[in-house]
């Protein structure tokens, strides 16, 4: 990463720096500031001047002086007319409906387009770029439609959307031949304000107008953007949450007494996937020198549970009887969760590619073959299946890491299954415990299995048949981002029964005078951190409160 000498926390683009998640995340979720090296501007301008050299000729170039689509063949020819297309195209693409996209995907669209214009294949000015950059420095994010989007085309509505901010105030032209401002202006939010693109652009010292010049309309609304975006920020999150997912399970074990030999290298080398070694490696280092994890302690506890409770399920608690076994989602969790580990960094793969390409059309890519230096070339890069399918898989991959700890969930809560704690860890008779949050765990894990359903199987051409393969890949990630949130709230319940296991062991021992055993070195650590967040459970505990607050500390700083 390329870091400018005038001041820290800026990234440099100069079309091969700024290009990974991390890039991503700090210009995203940091504020980091980008600036566009000079080299870059004199290469987008030696390019851009071929361009309006070709636009001279009336060499038909799609989307600069032809119309788009089904309309493709339709040629324009004065430089006003060519004017008035690319005034006119984005205005009535602005067609997203739905809720807002969150700011952080929607100042993600601004940093991924001006990116793939990095790479001079787009033939846009340095202006444009500028004015994209000054977005960003100043702060000024887009109100942008969620949907709309079919994912082929460009991400045409959500990308129109954008240009119509970049663009600050949009105008038509009166019977008269008279540009006027349209009543109805593209909003932005600026200063934690909602308002006019025109006036945010003034506040900051800038033009309210910008008049993109022939092909940067097109430009602007073409590429996959709003699927990489929303799917960066989703990866971004999953990939933190999945941390936290590692601590909620090891807790749960630390509270059910697993036996640990499930995660031993060996079984793991016998069939060695990257994501289970990984996963593996990481619960021996976490659970290392526990003393509740060990036939000892299970032994201890079993007869001191059944001589204080004599009531409690007998079941599974014979002192005697060593354990061999746990449940699936205790014993696989290598297996499961590895699995997982693996679609993330497969997925990170997808979209660190996207983020290093060129997702407009046509591309100009300079030649020095033929007088005009600049061969033109239609294609689909714009196409979001690459995403789409990739956005999908990572959508499954979340929606397990939820099903999973919600069996967890429910060990922990169910007398015939935790090995001797109080049945749904209440503390007294009258207590429901928390019985309920395994509902809510529940339910979150059911609607997962609902939005994990691909949105890349479907496809509905458009464009009079022009369109007549697309991705629909920002369906899948507006899926995905709901699946994310589901995860962290399942996430956050597991922690909380976790903490609330634990310490029923620890009472447990308190009560009989058994010392209290040592959580493993790393789950020492996690407890302590979450035992805090999570704060004392009583019987009339605002449980709604507390998962909020848990939840909030499993995103993404």
């Amino acid at each position: 990463m390329s870091v400018s000498a005038a001041s820290a926390n800026t990234i440099v683009l100069d079309g091969k720096e700024g290009l990974t998640p991390e890039d991503f995340g700090r210009v995203v979720f940091d504020g980091w500031r980008v600036e566009l090296a000079d080299d870059l501007l004199d290469a987008l301008s030696r390019v851009r001047e071929k361009v309006d050299a070709l636009v001279r000729k009336s060499k038909p170039i799609y989307g600069v002086n032809t119309g788009v689509g089904s309309k493709k063949n339709e040629a324009m020819q004065s430089p006003e007319e060519i004017a008035e297309f690319h005034r006119v195209f984005i205005a009535s693409h602005c067609v997203g409906v739905g809720e807002p996209l969150p700011e952080s995907v929607a100042r993600g669209l601004v940093y991924l387009r001006l990116l793939s214009f990095t790479h001079n294949l787009s033939g846009v000015r340095p202006e444009l770029c500028q004015r994209l950059a000054a977005m960003l420095n100043h702060g000024i994010i887009p109100v942008i439609p969620s949907q709309g989007s079919v994912g082929a085309s460009g991400d045409l509505a959500p990308l129109s959307h954008l240009a119509a901010c970049v663009i600050g105030v949009l105008h038509h032209r009166t019977e008269s031949g008279d540009l006027v401002p349209l009543e109805t202006q593209p909003q932005v939010i600026f200063g934690g304000e909602q308002m006019a693109a025109g006036r945010a652009w003034e506040q900051c010292g800038e033009a309210s107008s910008f008049v993109p010049a022939a092909k940067e309309a097109l430009a602007l609304s073409n590429g996959a953007t709003l699927i990489l975006s929303e799917g960066l920020v989703s990866l971004i999150e999953l990939e933190s949450l999945f941390e936290g997912a590692l601590d909620a399970a090891a807790l749960s074990c630390e509270a059910l007494r697993v036996e640990k030999q499930a995660f031993d290298e060996r079984i793991i080398a016998a069939r060695p996937h990257p994501g289970a070694i990984y996963v593996a490696d990481k619960m021996r280092d976490i659970l290392d020198e526990t003393e509740l994890c060990t036939r000892h302690f299970r032994r201890e506890f079993a007869r001191e549970v059944s001589r204080l409770y004599p009531d409690r399920p007998a079941k599974k608690l014979d002192p005697d009887v060593p354990r061999l076994q746990d449940a699936y989602s205790f014993r696989a969790i290598p297996q499961v969760l590895g699995a997982c580990f693996d679609a993330i960094t497969h997925v990170r793969g997808v979209f660190s590619r996207e983020m290093a390409s060129a997702t407009d059309n046509p591309l100009c890519f300079e030649t020095k073959t033929g007088e005009d230096g600049l061969d033109v070339l239609s294609g689909a890069n714009f196409h979001g299946e690459p995403l789409a399918l990739a956005a999908d898989y990572l959508k499954i991959a979340a929606a397990e890491i939820a099903s999973i700890a919600e069996r967890r969930i429910a060990a922990l809560l169910d007398p015939a299954h935790n090995y001797g704690l109080p049945a749904d860890l209440a503390s007294t008779p009258s207590d429901t415990g928390l019985m309920i949050l395994q509902y809510t765990a529940a339910a979150l894990v059911s609607e997962n299995k609902t939005l994990a359903h691909p949105g890349s199987v479907d496809s509905i051409p458009t464009s009079a048949g022009q369109e007549d393969h697309v991705s629909m890949g920002s369906i899948s990630t507006r899926q995905l981002r709901r699946i994310v949130e589901n995860v962290r709230c399942v996430v956050a319940i597991e922690i909380i029964c976790a903490i609330t296991g634990v310490r029923a062991v620890m009472k447990v021992c308190d009560e009989c005078d058994l010392a209290r055993p040592k959580l493993g070195r790393g789950t020492a650590v996690c407890f302590e951190k979450w035992n805090k967040i999570v704060g004392e459970i009583y019987p009339d505990t605002y449980f709604a409160a507390v998962i909020e607050k848990v939840a909030g500390e499993l995103r993404a700083k």
